[in-house]
């Protein structure tokens, strides 16, 4: 009888902790489905998805983590190498997504470089203008702000600094225009660009190797200067200009290794051939004096001047020349354009000098250069 009691006993223990086992084993499920119920509801409308379902993490902060880069395919994916994107999270309900890379966060100047160069613009078009993140090793991070509407990057941080996009924006504007304006002209039948020479009017040239790719201006923080390569079409040959504004002026350098520009050798071939295209047209050298002293065609015994290329105006590219006279201090001033082949005298408007049979007739430089 004592035996059958045991026995009894142990088959109601082993029912309850059946039963037990059974009620945990719903909690288990019911957790899990509520789970999955809220995934579903807190899906919406993200720019960045992944393929790989079993390397996704969903923290409980609604932060998806996305770690098998291999097979997640988004178009944002080609602006990274191979490699070089560690994870990416996806926060504030899978619309702003970070980007963990594998080196340290790229310098300022890369930044600027790669806001002028249009690279963030695309990255932020093709994550369909939501803001994003790109987080470096050292915690340090670069945040891409953009404006839908504007369809374009409203404000750009590198860690908590913000990169003041509209200046640099701008200044490379200006430069760009500057150097078109001035040094280089732009094929009309490709992309390609030649060096301007005012002295032979600028004229197109006749074969490839004087055609050059003009690259993506860059800024240098530490020179505060914007890098110009110019890529020759035939080989690997490359010319090499830096610019510095200074008051909305563009003044152009010959590469240097020096940060200093003072000490630099600023571009002045342009001037040099339209000085001399100048002479060579109105004066004559004066037998009994030194290079520099030079008398007008139209008056060979009067007065001797004095030439000077001094600025290019970009507000009407042209030229502008000094006309100093030797024995005083009077001086008048004339303008060029070179892709016009004209001379002005300065005013308001400028005067052209006109040409007739070949021959120029002069405006008077001065009422006494006039012979009697």
């Amino acid at each position: 009888m004592k035996k059958k009691k045991t026995i009894l006993i142990l088959v109601i223990f082993v029912f309850l902790g059946v039963l037990t086992a059974c009620n945990n084993n719903d909690a288990v499920m019911s957790h899990n489905s509520n789970d999955v119920k809220a995934s579903k509801n807190n899906k919406s409308n993200v720019q960045i998805t992944s393929v790989g379902n079993s390397d996704e993490k969903i923290s409980s902060n609604n932060t998806q983590t996305i770690i098998d880069i291999e097979n997640w395919n988004h178009s944002i994916k080609k602006f990274f190498y191979k490699g070089e994107l560690l994870k990416i999270e996806l926060t504030k309900q899978k619309t702003y997504p970070i980007f963990y890379v594998n080196h340290a966060t790229v310098s300022k100047d890369k930044v600027i470089n790669y806001y002028l160069d249009g690279t963030y613009l695309s990255m932020l078009k093709d994550n369909g203008f939501w803001n994003f993140e790109i987080r470096g090793i050292d915690q340090k991070s670069i945040r891409i702000i953009g404006d839908k509407e504007g369809k374009c990057i409203s404000k750009i941080f590198l860690d908590d600094e913000q990169i003041d996009i509209q200046k640099y924006g701008d200044e490379a504007k200006l430069v760009l225009n500057a150097l078109k304006a001035r040094l280089i002209k732009k094929d009309n039948s490709s992309d390609y660009y030649y060096f301007r020479s005012p002295y032979n009017q600028n004229k197109h040239p006749k074969y490839d190797e004087d055609f050059y790719c003009l690259n993506p201006i860059t800024y240098d923080d530490k020179s505060k200067a914007y890098l110009i390569l110019l890529s020759r079409k035939t080989d690997t040959v490359a010319t090499y200009y830096h610019a510095v504004l200074n008051k909305n002026n563009v003044y152009f350098y010959y590469d240097t290794q020096s940060y200093d520009y003072n000490e630099a050798e600023e571009v002045n071939h342009d001037f040099i051939e339209v000085e001399n295209l100048f002479i060579d047209r109105f004066f004559i050298h004066n037998k009994n004096k030194d290079d520099n002293n030079l008398a007008l065609k139209d008056a060979p015994n009067k007065f001797l001047y004095q030439v000077h290329v001094w600025e290019f105006d970009y507000s009407n590219n042209k030229y502008c020349i000094t006309l100093s006279r030797s024995s005083d201090t009077a001086q008048n001033f004339f303008l060029y354009d070179a892709d016009l082949d004209k001379f002005y005298r300065d005013g308001s408007p400028p005067e052209e000098i006109k040409c007739q049979n070949d021959v120029y007739i002069y405006i008077p430089f001065y009422m006494d250069d006039i012979e009697e």
